[in-house]
This record gives structure tokens, sequence and C-alpha cells, in this order.
């Protein structure tokens, strides 16, 4: 059996309360892309032009990379794949793709994670993204829920469905 060395008990006890005062100070309502609205910051993933002003569809690199620069793929579990070339996709030859979805084509039409996701948009709302979503603030007044920066929003009943429907129509 091992002997509790006592000197060590006072460090081990500030680390965990110090651990648990951080954890509990995490608010759930902050924006996880706020540093990305910052407009002095607009570089982190667009290219300027000479004037200094932003290129919309004008990226540094390719906009997947910058996407796991954060999220790494081995992070986000199950997605949709990217990095698709829609014009050769031999699974959807007749897809056809709303224009919502139609950002950031200056890869000749390969899907990205920008295709769904727009990391400028609202991160949360009143209303669920799916059916079993539980709120960022249980309890609260109102519930908030993610978006996940969905270009087209999830449904209450029907999950990301709509998002889905709107290039497959399977639904």
């Amino acid at each position: 059996m091992a002997r509790i060395t006592w000197r060590y008990v006072p460090a081990i006890l500030v680390i965990a309360l110090t651990g648990t005062v951080l954890w509990s100070g995490i608010d759930t309502l902050k924006d996880p892309h706020a540093a990305l609205s910052d407009s002095r910051r607009c570089d982190l993933c667009h290219e300027l032009g000479d004037d200094g002003t932003v290129a919309p569809d004008g990226f540094p690199e390719p906009i997947i990379d910058q996407c796991y620069s954060c999220h790494p793929p081995e992070k986000i579990g199950r997605s949709h794949p990217v990095n698709v070339d829609l014009k050769r996709n031999r699974r959807f030859p007749d897809m056809d793709v709303p224009e919502v979805l139609m950002v950031g084509w200056g890869w000749e039409y390969v899907l990205t994670c920008v295709t769904c996701h727009t990391v400028h948009g609202d991160w949360k709302s009143t209303i669920k993204s799916s059916p079993g979503e539980r709120p960022l603030n249980p309890g609260g007044d109102p519930l908030y829920y993610r978006t996940y920066y969905l270009r087209i929003p999830g449904d209450p009943k029907l999950g990301w469905a709509p998002l889905c429907d709107a290039c497959h129509k399977l639904f």
C-alpha cells in the first residue's frame, strides 16, 4: 500500500482547487470564434489587398488547412468529407449545390469546411440544431444551443437534414 507523503498534500490541494476554479470559470456562452470577428485580425484567414482590404474569397493557404489548425481531423470525429472536387464527383454527378453554399469557390468547386460552416455566423441560438441537443446554459432563460455555424440551420426535429438535403436531395 502506498504511503501518503503529507508534505505534498497542500500542493495537491492547491492544484486541484485551482483547476476547479479555472474550469468553473469557463463561460460556455462565449463565442469560441470571437477572435475571428476582430476586424484588425482578418489576416488570420484572409489575404489582404495592397490597400489593406480583405479579399473575401482569397486565402493564403487552403481553407481546409486553416480550419484544421484549430480543429484537427483526429478531434473532429465523424464529419463530411472535404477536398471533394464537385466537378468530378462520380457518386453524385447531378448534384446541384445551392448558391448559399457556394463559398470559397476559388478552388474549382472543391468542397471545404466553409461550404457548410461560416466562421462569422451566430454560434448560439434559442433553437436546437438537433433533437437530442443539450442547452449550453441548462436552466437558463432563454436556453441557448450551438448552431455549429451552419450556413443552413439545423432543425429541432430533423437535425442537420435540411443542410444535407440542400445538395443530396435524400430526404
